[in-house]
């Protein structure tokens, strides 16, 4: 962990959040290009895939908090492009999430 050598905590924390928002949004752009057909092919669970859904149908881009949780969320993302929930409140609850998880990090570890 780069806060281990000694590396500045905030310039840390904010590359950090910086690069996993940008692999993010690429996640949510591929599902934004996306078509039904591609979501039947993935290897995503139909259960699951109905349960992201419903809960996107009910919270919208509130959802993009979540997209810092190991496995859910870069499927979580892509379901919120496919689904077209609009880019600005999506960025600003992801990058927010991501932010929060990373200073979590550097404030407890």
């Amino acid at each position: 962990m780069v806060l281990a050598q000694g590396y500045d905590p905030i310039i840390s924390v904010v590359v950090a959040t910086l690069g996993n928002s940008l692999g993010g949004l690429t996640n949510y752009l591929l599902g934004r290009l996306g078509n039904p057909n591609w979501l039947k092919k993935s290897k995503l669970n139909p259960d699951k895939l109905q349960k992201y859904i419903h809960y996107i149908s009910q919270y919208g881009s509130l959802c993009a908090l979540l997209s810092w949780v190991p496995i859910i969320g870069d499927p979580l993302l892509v379901i919120l492009g496919f689904m077209r929930v609009k880019l600005l409140p999506v960025a600003i609850y992801m990058v927010l999430g991501k932010l929060i998880r990373y200073m979590f990090i550097a404030l407890f570890v």
